[in-house]
């Protein structure tokens, strides 16, 4: 498995190789997102997931 993944939020991308190298950029952007949101908590910013 080979491609090209893009965060739309951003416009960040990578090329991956392989199944795990997708699955890495998956939790590393998760994982930002996730403290972004976190960070965000009492204030008055729309959240669209919880």
């Amino acid at each position: 498995m080979e491609g090209t993944v893009e965060e739309v939020d951003t416009g960040r991308q990578a090329k991956f190789l392989s199944e795990n190298e997708l699955i890495a950029f998956l939790r590393e952007h998760f994982a930002q997102t996730r403290q972004s949101d976190q960070r965000k908590e009492g204030t008055n910013e729309r959240k669209d997931f919880q």
